[in-house]
């Protein structure tokens, strides 16, 4: 009757062991599957603080790629603008260049040379002079002496293409050829010196 006792027993604790460990597999279980709603609940949250920091993110960045829009629109108003007057500036030289210089206007030039009708001299202080002289009449200036001022020293002097709206054209014309002496030794040039020799 012992020895059947025991045995009732021993099949007794048996089953409350695998109760047991039935029921920790189970609470395990559900521990583990509510870490993982937890866990995807967190990663839900943070999902959604995610999402809000990309909304954010993208309102500022749309905010900065309208600002850059309207800035180039603007820039290219300016543009437009700039290009506007760079035409109106061309028009206005283009009409300057077809106007002869008046003679009187050049010599008033003083500070860039100094004219003597009375000897028949130019003395140039710049390769400026020069470009405006082109412009004037080849009548006024075909017999005279070109030189170089005397206060000017060193080296050559350049003869720009353009300055003050006028082009270098050249001294003298195929009409007026140039017929004076031109006594300046070292100058630099992009074009023909003269427009019409004898």
């Amino acid at each position: 009757m012992v020895r059947r006792w025991k045995r009732v027993m021993a099949f007794l604790i048996a089953i409350i062991f695998c109760i047991n460990c039935v029921m920790n597999i189970g609470v395990k279980g559900t521990y583990a599957e509510n870490s993982n709603k937890d866990s995807n609940t967190e990663e839900v949250h943070t999902s959604a603080e995610e999402k809000e920091d990309t909304t954010e993110i993208e309102k500022e960045t749309t905010s900065k790629a309208e600002k850059n829009k309207s800035d180039g629109d603007l820039s290219v108003d300016k543009n437009e603008k700039t290009t506007n007057k760079t035409e109106d500036d061309e028009s206005k030289t283009k009409a300057v260049n077809n106007t002869i210089l008046d003679w009187d206007t050049y010599k008033s030039k003083t500070t860039l040379v100094t004219v003597d009708d009375t000897n028949k001299r130019i003395y140039v202080k710049t390769g400026e002079a020069l470009t405006l002289l082109s412009n004037c009449s080849a009548e006024n200036y075909k017999d005279y002496i070109i030189s170089l001022d005397s206060s000017v020293t060193g080296g050559a002097i350049e003869i720009p293409f353009t300055y003050d709206g006028y082009e270098f054209k050249g001294l003298g014309t195929k009409e007026c050829p140039f017929e004076g002496n031109f006594n300046i030794a070292n100058i630099k040039i992009q074009s023909t010196l003269f427009a019409g020799l004898l």
